[in-house]
């Protein structure tokens, strides 16, 4: 497109002579002739389809065309760019905010673009920052109003070769968010500050990368939400009405963005290591030190109780490789690209939230600490397992229940998004969250299923083939009792829509609901209650475990977990929320 422009300027003049008003076509022919010729002055008569085309592409192109083409034009000021000339993102092409206007319609606010987007969709920035805010909003108008809840969505759009990941959100008109960013005169002026409308915050990502997105796709809705929550606090604040503070907060906004881009780039970008699984491990006799049986079957033990996720960290980079591999074996193969050993290029030398199996090599195990901040551990999904391994020993920590874990997240996000909206209007934002307690703990106990397990896998012939089916079949066996968990469960509640905790020992009666008596008391939940307030009595914990052979604490959670993943909810409705009972117990002896 350049080289054109460069051949064209010259001789614009002579195709301007058939565009006077009230000439006829034919001078405007004769105009374009004439460019073409003075274009392709000294050009052979073999050179015809060539001169047909640089005509045919002279005169379709428009001005507005050519200087957005230009490369000494800058980009339109709704467009900020996050990516350099030898510096690009892989798998996201855009951010972009969207709200809707109540006269226009769907309407583009700002467009933060990750990487080229002509080449990523096949569009210049004017026809995908119009297409996503119609593609995003346009069917809002017929949807009630959520409050300050966020709606995440998932779309196709195959004409972009892009996919969007959507959250749609509420917050408060702010004309000043749009002044800048609009092509068109905003309408918002007439509204009143205080009013609310819709917005669309869209993460747009190549539709090559669907597979990866998939996989990670609760990674990256979680990050979207995050950015979104801070947005919506953001446009809450009055400040927003001065245009200069707004434009200065939208600033911050953008650093947000490209922290958060970048995360979600390495997510969504398949790494060279990580796809395939050494079995370098499950094929010795003897384990390397400090390894043993009861170490590595600790560990194993500790990984499914934290749905995979674990950290190994410690100073032999060797071992390290060998129980990263290991463990990475009963991972879900759909997450083997969330799988880092440490490697000098594309290894983890720090701590990466939602990676679910991770090596860390440190000068010094002390050190440890430098390594694994609350913050960093709470910004992941789920708990992490710790793996430390020493110069005589392993060392397991476990981490918290996915009941206690999602407590403390839930106070750490929305510690975070108050912070990160504090910073966007200058506070200084520099204290951390501190957690209740311990985010990680020794472990105490070890699975059998797990130790004998790893026992046996010694004592086998080395075979390749020999030892990786017996891990095989001794992983789907783990994953069948989580299968047969959730399917108790569910007859649980379907069989009278209620679930029952035993409740204190009464004086007499029956014991229905409290009345005494050696029954005890049941206390009554609706399904359409919290999740948090389900659980299922004593007696079906009793012949759960019996049944599925989960006498062990240890190995009770490591299929409750698999379950967990299964179906989400299923932890809490087996074991309790303890609070809850407690609760629940103290309002049933208030009405004894």
């Amino acid at each position: 497109m350049q080289s054109l422009w460069k051949l064209v300027a010259p001789n614009k003049d002579a195709a301007e002579k058939g565009k006077g008003d009230g000439e006829s076509g034919e001078a405007k022919k004769e105009g374009k002739e004439e460019a073409v010729k003075e274009v392709n002055v000294g050009a052979g008569e073999g050179e015809d389809v060539a001169r047909r085309q640089v005509s045919d592409a002279l005169f379709s192109i428009s001005t507005d065309e050519f200087s957005t083409a230009h490369a000494g034009v800058p980009q339109p000021a709704w467009v900020d760019v996050l990516y350099s000339a030898v510096s690009s993102f892989h798998s996201v092409t855009a951010v972009q905010l969207s709200v809707w206007d109540n006269i226009l319609g769907p309407t583009g606010v700002r467009l933060w673009a990750c990487r080229d987007i002509s080449t990523s969709c096949g569009v210049d920035e004017d026809e995908l920052y119009g297409a996503v805010a119609q593609h995003t909003l346009s069917g809002e108008i017929f949807r009630p109003n959520v409050g300050q809840e966020l709606d995440l969505q998932f779309q196709l759009f195959p004409s972009l070769r892009s996919m969007l990941c959507v959250c749609v959100f509420e917050a408060r008109a702010r004309n000043t968010l749009q002044a800048r960013a609009s092509k068109r005169p905003s309408t918002t002026a007439n509204v009143r500050s205080r009013s609310t409308l819709k917005y669309s915050l869209a993460l747009v990502l190549p539709l090559d990368r669907r597979p990866l997105f998939l996989a990670s796709h609760q990674v990256v809705e979680d990050r979207l939400m995050m950015l979104a929550m801070a947005l919506q606090a953001m446009l809450g604040e009055d400040a927003m009405d001065t245009p200069d503070v707004a434009a200065a907060a939208m600033d911050v906004f953008k650093q947000y963005i490209q922290s958060t881009v970048e995360e979600i780039d390495y997510f969504l970008t398949p790494p060279s290591v990580g796809k395939s699984v050494s079995m370098t491990l499950a094929m010795c006799t003897t384990l390397p030190p400090p390894l043993d049986a009861e170490g590595l079957a600790r560990a194993l033990t500790a990984h499914f109780a934290a749905k995979f996720h674990t950290v190994v960290i410690g100073i032999d980079k060797g071992v390290i490789n060998l129980l990263v591999d290991f463990l990475s074996f009963f991972c879900p193969f759909s997450s083997l690209h969330r799988c880092r050993r440490v490697e000098d290029s594309e290894g983890v030398s720090s701590y990466r939230p939602d990676l679910m199996v991770q090596g860390i090599s440190i000068s010094s195990v002390q050190g440890q600490t430098d390594w694994l901040k609350s913050e960093d551990m709470l910004t992941s999904l789920d708990g992490t397992a710790v793996v430390e391994v020493q110069q005589d020993r392993v060392l397991v920590l476990q981490g918290l229940t996915p009941l206690h874990f999602a407590k403390e997240r839930k106070e750490f996000i929305e510690f975070k998004v108050h912070q990160m909206c504090e910073r966007a209007f200058g506070a200084d934002g520099s204290e951390s969250f501190e957690p209740s307690g311990s985010l990680i703990e020794p472990m105490r106990d070890v699975a059998s299923p797990a130790l004998c397990m790893v026992e046996t896998l010694l004592k086998m012939p080395v075979s390749p083939s020999l030892r990786e089916d017996f891990l095989l079949h001794w992983k789907m066996n783990m994953w069948r009792k989580a299968y047969a968990l959730v399917t108790f469960v569910e007859g649980e509640l379907a069989a009278g829509h209620t679930l029952q905790v035993v409740g204190p020992t009464g004086s007499g009666g029956d014991g229905e609901n409290g009345d005494g008596g050696s029954g005890g008391g049941r206390i009554e939940a609706s399904m359409m209650e919290d999740t948090s307030s389900l659980y299922i009595d004593r007696d079906a914990q009793r012949r759960l475990r019996s049944a599925l052979n989960l006498r062990e604490d240890a190995a009770n959670r490591m299929v409750l977990s698999l379950a967990d993943l299964i179906r989400p909810g299923v932890y809490s409705t087996v074991m309790g929320d303890q609070a809850v009972i407690g609760a629940r117990v103290v309002e049933l002896l208030q009405t004894l």
